[in-house]
């Protein structure tokens, strides 16, 4: 494959005796297919050379059809002048102007593909994008738009409109830490009995949604603050909660409660106050 080369291989198997084109002689013995075969004498210590390119160095004197393995080829130290850039040539001036299918980008490059593609905003959308972009390559759409390789939906992973860093985000896994190790605590100490859940009277299950919002506005709030400056007054805002829910006891599920009760409520009342007015 290159004039330099010394050697040629094998493409089938050869018996002893065999004559080969570009071998001085006949074969010395049976080579197997892909094995190396001396195309002409090369003395010890002489590069084999395979391609153009040194593959190691003869261990002892290899005559002319001679199989060549590792019982004659080894490493050895040898110099290599790779001979960079030798085969440069100037290209002869074009008799023409040269063109390709491409077009002109606004920064002043050139593209040579374009492609429609299709955007989507929340990951809600992504399936869409990808049914839309297959409808529009197997219906044909672009055989009139030459101009046109193909379309190609841009997705993301990210929720609907919900940003993976912000205050939503912090109040959605504050929100599920609480509900976890609630559910947790309640396991453990045996009292976590759906079937209780499930016969809550609706005064009850209001109550408990109203806490829910009530709780959700506050830490919301209090991300912001904390975005925003001071967080006293959210704080307090936060601690009134309790308050909030032992008053919408009393009004709207008739719950009493003892003098020692009353006092803790009016007192985080008084803390929260204080803590908002500072």
């Amino acid at each position: 494959l290159n004039p330099a080369d010394n050697i040629v291989i094998a493409l089938r198997d050869l018996g002893s005796g065999s004559t080969v084109p570009d071998v001085a002689a006949p074969l010395a013995g049976p080579v197997s297919r892909g094995h190396k075969i001396a195309a002409r004498a090369v003395a010890q210590g002489e590069n084999v050379i395979r391609y153009g390119q040194i593959i190691g160095v003869a261990t002892r004197p290899i005559a002319a059809g001679e199989h060549i393995h590792t019982h004659n080829l080894g490493m050895g130290a040898h110099e290599q002048d790779y001979a960079h850039a030798t085969e440069v040539r100037a290209l002869p001036a074009p008799a023409e102007p040269r063109t390709f299918l491409g077009y002109h980008r606004a920064d002043g490059g050139v593209g040579t593909r374009n492609y429609l593609g299709i955007l989507t905003s929340v990951n809600c959308s992504g399936s869409v994008a990808r049914f839309i972009a297959e409808g529009i390559e197997k219906a044909g759409w672009l055989d009139d738009f030459p101009n046109v390789d193909g379309v190609v939906p841009i997705v993301h992973g990210t929720g609907c409109g919900m940003s993976g860093k912000d205050e939503g985000y912090d109040t959605l896994f504050r929100t599920l830490a609480v509900a976890i190790v609630l559910a947790l605590v309640l396991l453990v100490s045996g009292r976590l009995d759906w079937q209780e859940i499930r016969h809550l009277p609706a005064l009850s299950l209001g109550a408990l949604a109203l806490s829910g919002l009530a709780t959700g506005v506050s830490w919301f709030c209090y991300s912001r603050a904390l975005q925003l400056g001071p967080v006293a007054g959210v704080a307090a805002l936060d601690k009134l909660s309790v308050v909030l829910i032992a008053l919408l006891a009393l009004l709207l599920l008739g719950e009493q409660l003892d003098i020692k009760a009353w006092i803790g409520v009016v007192l985080m009342a008084i803390g929260a106050a204080l803590v908002a007015w500072v």
